[in-house]
């Protein structure tokens, strides 16, 4: 069933109004020329049970994730399900429309905004609806994102170490970081929300293995959350708490020499970066660790990334 266009405002939304699989266009605010921001959302809802936020598109390059989580809401057959399944797939319509990180609008990085005080601005307004209206009713709250000029190896990060062994569900690496400031993730687990990050592959891109591995992650994390029904994949993980990020250190052109996933001793050969009509530069890891992020952009400039080390 697809209820009829922007028919529920994001202030009335009730999981408990729902019972099936429903998708419809979510009604925010109205714009400065009175047009409303509205963006779809999927719900599976079905007897009592737990509540699952699956997040997509809050930068709005990042298709990986807007594509993973409408796929999921597609796969999944309602009769599997106990308790409620809410998918938000282009959390941030303004920036993906624009095929740009964020909108030009005001450009607010929408996961900076959650329980922020500044609500002025249309994205900080949006962040600020979305959070009160929707995930602060959720029990987990799952949010996926994509590389921008470089790929992630497909890896979960979580902030609190209490969330590893739900986030190897998914996938098998696992990054615990520090507090994200006012990031959906870390706002999220200050209110008690069991909440997990999602890095997969690179921006203004649709990596179909990674989109298959990671579906088939959610899946079983989904099963471990008992919203859906079906036994659990009990799966190895590899825990990083540091990460180091190599800059260039000069503008021009990057060529890698490592592969992303692979591990790599301190002090091998990480890539080249060739100054523009002037010299090349091998660039050599500081430390011993696995590759979760290189860039794929070859046009670098002064202190871009251009390989994240985890270890």
């Amino acid at each position: 069933m697809r209820m009829e266009n922007d028919s529920l405002d994001v202030k009335d939304f009730e999981l408990g109004e729902y019972s099936g699989k429903e998708s419809f266009r979510l009604r925010t605010f109205d714009l400065g020329d009175g047009s409303n921001l509205s963006l779809p959302c999927g719900v599976i809802s079905r007897e009592e049970g737990p509540t699952v936020c699956i997040v997509g598109g809050q930068h709005g390059i990042e298709w990986n994730g807007t594509y993973i989580s409408q796929k999921i809401f597609k796969q999944i057959d309602k009769k599997k399900v106990t308790g409620n399944l809410v998918v938000l797939p282009i959390l941030n319509p303004l920036a993906f429309n624009q095929k740009s990180r964020v909108s030009s609008i005001d450009s607010i990085d929408l996961n900076r905004t959650y329980l922020s005080k500044n609500y002025r601005k249309p994205t900080e307004r949006l962040g600020k609806l979305l959070f009160e209206n929707i995930f602060s009713k959720m029990d987990y709250v799952v949010d996926v994102h994509t590389g921008g000029p470089g790929e992630y190896l497909p890896h979960a990060a979580v902030t609190n170490r209490k969330r590893i062994s739900e986030a190897s569900l998914i996938l098998p690496y696992i990054y615990v970081a520090k507090n994200w400031g006012n990031t959906l993730v870390s706002s999220s687990e200050s209110q008690g929300i069991r909440s997990i990050l999602l890095e997969i592959g690179r921006g203004r891109n649709i990596n179909y293995e990674y989109v298959d591995k990671t579906i088939d992650g959610l899946k079983n994390y989904l099963k471990a959350t008992k919203l859906l029904k079906g036994s659990i994949d009990k799966r190895d993980e590899d825990v990083f708490v540091n990460k180091e990020k190599i800059g260039s250190p000069f503008s021009g052109f990057f060529k890698s020499n490592v592969e992303l996933g692979e591990y790599i001793e301190e002090g091998e050969v990480i890539g080249i970066v060739e100054k523009i009509l002037g010299k090349k530069e091998e660039i050599y890891s500081p430390i011993s660790g696995r590759i979760l992020y290189l860039r794929r952009e070859r046009a670098v400039a002064e202190g871009e990334s251009i390989v994240h080390i985890f270890w």
